[in-house]
């Protein structure tokens, strides 16, 4: 559907990554409409260098009234905590405050910057329904968070935490007005404020669980699921520098490989070398 718009949130650390391998990846196997990159206004002269117009640029901390890493982190602090989850929460308002764009497409498609994809996908069935991925994730007090907001409890027995998530802006925008209004607070507040305590230092909220089973729960026939081949570690496999015969050797077993920074590569050279071959060999026999 060349109406959808790709959206990356890109994190200064991994921007020469995604220059040299997600960005890329996404230009070549997916359809969209525009492609863009919200992040740190330091990393958008590096970018431009790179893509020029053929991408739109987001400064992440200018985008949305009352909404930068700084407000986050000062009302994380207010909250009693030291703030330092803040990228992590204040990646996700920026996800659901896309929706408040009306350049934006009514469908926007949320890709993971550490994520490349290594074949064509679509995202749309020949109904017309939008794809959901399934995963396996479980944590608590992410559901425990949408039965104190929405009297919501978990629908499937699965995760919609994904390296990609389409949201459909309208429903966005009913889940962000219908959050608790208490004491004038913003909207983003008043997720951080329902979030108990001693899960507010680490993770409390999840904006594709609370999406995920939001929708599975009102609006059932919008979505469906298709199994998609995918590997998170591959960074363990292959380092942050994957040569294009690599990938192209990926590409025969997974639709997109995900390098997240914590994995640690195997080491040595040989033993990551058997670690592929017996991954492959693994795939083949499922």
């Amino acid at each position: 559907m060349n109406s959808l718009d790709i959206i990356i949130p890109l994190k200064s650390s991994l921007t020469d990554f995604a220059i040299q391998y997600t960005i890329p990846s996404v230009m070549k196997h997916l359809e969209y409409k525009t492609l863009f990159i919200i992040t740190k206004i330091d990393n958008i002269p590096i970018l431009k260098e790179a893509f020029g117009d053929k991408i739109q640029y987001l400064d992440e901390d200018k985008s949305f009234k009352n909404l930068s890493f700084n407000d986050v982190k000062s009302y994380m602090q207010y909250c009693g905590t030291n703030g330092e989850r803040t990228g992590w929460y204040f990646q996700q308002f920026l996800k659901l405050s896309l929706a408040q764009m009306h350049y934006i497409s009514e469908y926007y498609l949320i890709w993971d910057a550490d994520a490349v994809c290594l074949n064509k996908l679509s995202f749309f069935s020949e109904e017309g329904q939008v794809y959901f991925d399934k995963t396996s994730e479980e944590h608590t007090p992410y559901f425990d968070l949408n039965q104190k907001l929405f009297n919501l409890s978990k629908q499937v027995n699965f995760s919609f935490i994904a390296e990609h998530f389409i949201f459909k802006k309208t429903i966005v925008n009913t889940i962000i007005s219908n959050l608790p209004k208490t004491n004038q607070k913003l909207w983003w507040q008043q997720i951080l404020n329902h979030i108990k305590p001693e899960h507010l230092e680490n993770s409390g909220f999840s904006e594709y669980e609370l999406y995920g089973n939001y929708v599975l729960k009102h609006h059932p026939n919008l979505y469906t699921y298709r199994p998609l081949n995918k590997l998170r570690k591959a960074k363990s496999f292959l380092g942050m520098e994957p040569s294009d015969k690599d990938l192209r050797l990926f590409s025969k077993l997974f639709d997109y490989i995900s390098f997240e920074e914590w994995h640690k590569t195997y080491s040595p050279y040989i033993y990551r070398k058997l670690k592929i071959s017996l991954l492959f060999m693994k795939k083949r026999l499922e």
